[in-house]
C-alpha cells in the first residue's frame, strides 16, 4: 500500500493484530480490520468497549502496545511525535463530542487557527469552509454566542479546513437535539459524496443506518457478526 494508489478498493486504513493496554487495562485486544477509501464506517459498542481508543490509534494520538497500524500508506508505528503531528495535519480531521472550540476566538478564527498549523491562515478559505456547514453568517460570533448544533458545525468546519482525506468523529451528535443531529449528519453525507473516508463513533443505531459498514466492539474486540464483515476483516 502506498500514497499513489488510486484503486476504488484501496485500503486506506489497516490494523493488524493491534492491542492497546493502559497499565493493566486492555482497551483493545488483537484487533485486525481494514477500511476502504471513501467508505463511511460506524463504530458501535457499549461504554468502555474501546471505541474512542480505536479512533485515537487511527489518528496517531495513541500508539499501540503491539501490532501495526497503516493509514494512507503510512506506518504509524515508525513515526516519532513530530512525524505523527505532520501525519495528522496532512491526513486527519477530528470532530470531538465536546467541540473543543477556543472560547475567545470567533467561529472563523477557530478555523483559521487550524489552517495555521497547516500553513498560512486564509480568511477567505475559512469563510468558504463555514459556508459549507451553513454558518457563514455566524463567522464573527464567539462559541458562547452559538447554539450547541452551531458549535458542532464549526467543529466540523475546523476539521475539514485543511481538506483531510479521513474524518474521525467521536459521538458527533451525542449532545445535539434531533434537528441539529440531522443537520450534522447531512454534512457528513456530503463529505462522503466528496470522497472522504468517514469513521463515526456512536451509540445511535439510526446514525449507522447509512453507513457502508459497522464495527461492533465489545471488551476491546470486534464482536461477530459485524456488517459487512468482508469489508472490514484483514485477510492479507
Amino acid at each position: 500500500m502506498n500514497n499513489i494508489e488510486n484503486s476504488a478498493d484501496r485500503r486506506i486504513i489497516t490494523l493488524r493484530n493491534t492491542t492497546k493496554n493502559f497499565g493493566t487495562l486492555m482497551a483493545l485486544n488483537d484487533v485486525s480490520l481494514s477500511i476502504k477509501e471513501g467508505e463511511e464506517v460506524t463504530i458501535m459498542g457499549p461504554s468502555g468497549s474501546g471505541k474512542t481508543t480505536l479512533i485515537n490509534l487511527i489518528a496517531g494520538l495513541e500508539m499501540p502496545t503491539s501490532g501495526s497500524i497503516t493509514v494512507n500508506g503510512i506506518e504509524l508505528n515508525s513515526l516519532k511525535q513530530e512525524g505523527l503531528a505532520e501525519f495528522r495535519r496532512d491526513n486527519i480531521g477530528i470532530v470531538f463530542q465536546q467541540f473543543h472550540l477556543i472560547p475567545y476566538l470567533t467561529a472563523v478564527e477557530n478555523i483559521m487557527l487550524a489552517q495555521y498549523f497547516h500553513g498560512l491562515p486564509d480568511k477567505e478559505d475559512a469563510m468558504n469552509t463555514l459556508e459549507i456547514v451553513g454558518l457563514k453568517d455566524r463567522a464573527r460570533h464567539l462559541p458562547s454566542e452559538l447554539s450547541g448544533g452551531e458549535q458542532q458545525r464549526v467543529a466540523i468546519a475546523r476539521a475539514i479546513a485543511n481538506e483531510p482525506s479521513i474524518i474521525l468523529a467521536d459521538e458527533p451528535t451525542g449532545n445535539l437535539d434531533e434537528e441539529n443531529e440531522q443537520t450534522v449528519l447531512s454534512i457528513f453525507r456530503q463529505l462522503k459524496d466528496e470522497g472522504k473516508t468517514l469513521i463515526l463513533v456512536t451509540h445511535n443505531a439510526d446514525i449507522s443506518a447509512g453507513s457502508d459498514a459497522i464495527i461492533r466492539l465489545e471488551h476491546g474486540r470486534i464482536k461477530q457478526p459485524t456488517t459487512p464483515i468482508e469489508a472490514l476483516k484483514e485477510t492479507g
